[in-house]
């Protein structure tokens, strides 16, 4: 029996956990369905994060990488020791499915494999030793608005920049992260089969990224994706700051926050307040010297990805 693994790598901003938030709620109806999705005992939580991590082997001891980190993850011996844990149990686990397709999602791969490039086709081995055909599945969105996304979350997660600098200072540092003609081109290195799918301004506010999900990558119909419980609405509408609300947060972190770093809930929900107080005032967009200064920056790949893929028309606009 031939069985398909379908490998969600992100990117990140464009609708991945409210997807996998779809998927986890409804994984008893998606078994049916004859689809697996990882047990959270084994992914500790919404996302397969670990099968990355595991994946990934180039590090500087001590560690300093966040998602590590939080697992208490800091020198190589203990590095190791989780690579062989988190692998014995997903395949453990795998193992044992009685399904025939497989659904893992992080989009931890879609910027970790910018870095490490073999993370991925670690991930492919481990799969293929398992009978599994992977389709990678990816979502790709203007970097003009996926930057200005990335914006808002740094700034409600504490950032103290403009708009300008951030946007500015990543170009300089960290311009590499947000190159789609080179993802695709990583994921074409080690595979053929890969799906490549828009995340535009309609999927950004309607919600419809959960429903492409299901209808054009795992090709559900729609007697089924009726019956799929979408999950409360902090998953799939984020609240975006207005150029107000922007202002208030960057002297809220600037000030309060930068005093009391630990109140993370408090934090959170004085924010939300902020950002609900002006909600329907002017939006932020970039500057258009700014926006100018991200398309060009990204035009010549963009422009070869959408005249080779139709369906990413939504890059060159």
């Amino acid at each position: 029996m031939t069985k398909s693994c379908f490998l969600h790598i992100g990117t990140t901003k464009t609708g991945t956990s409210a997807i996998q938030a779809t998927l986890d709620v409804n994984r008893d109806l998606f078994n049916r369905y004859d689809y697996h999705i990882i047990s959270n005992s084994v992914r500790e939580g919404n996302s397969d994060y670990k099968l990355v991590l595991a994946h990934k082997m180039e590090w500087k001891y001590p560690i300093k990488d966040i998602s590590l980190n939080l697992l208490g993850i800091y020198d190589k011996e203990d590095k190791l020791k989780f690579n062989e844990a988190t692998i014995s149990s997903y395949e453990a686990e795998i193992l044992n499915s009685h399904s025939s397709n497989l659904i893992i999602s992080c989009e931890q791969y879609s910027y970790r494999i910018m870095q490490e490039p073999h993370l991925l086709s670690r991930t492919l081995k481990f799969l293929a030793g398992l009978g599994y055909q992977t389709k990678i599945v990816v979502y790709l969105r203007s970097q003009v608005d996926w930057i200005l996304s990335d914006y808002m979350q740094n700034t409600k997660d504490g950032g103290i920049k403009s708009l300008n600098k951030f946007v500015y200072d990543l170009l300089s540092e960290e311009a590499y992260l947000y190159n789609l003609h080179h993802l695709v081109g990583l994921i074409r290195r080690f595979t053929d089969n890969y799906i490549l799918r828009p995340y535009t301004s309609k999927s950004l506010n309607s919600g419809d990224s959960i429903f492409d999900f299901l209808e054009n990558v795992l090709m559900l119909t729609a007697d089924q994706c009726s019956s799929i419980v979408i999950p409360d609405s902090k998953y799939s509408n984020s609240l975006k700051p207005s150029k107000e609300g922007i202002s208030d947060i960057l002297e809220f972190n600037r000030t309060y926050r930068k005093e009391n770093p630990g109140h993370y809930e408090l934090n959170r929900k004085l924010v939300l307040g902020l950002i609900l107080k002006s909600i329907n005032t002017e939006p932020l967009v970039l500057s258009e010297e700014t926006k100018a200064h991200v398309m060009q920056t990204y035009s010549a790949g963009n422009k070869e990805l959408s005249s080779i893929y139709s369906q990413l028309s939504n890059l060159s606009a």
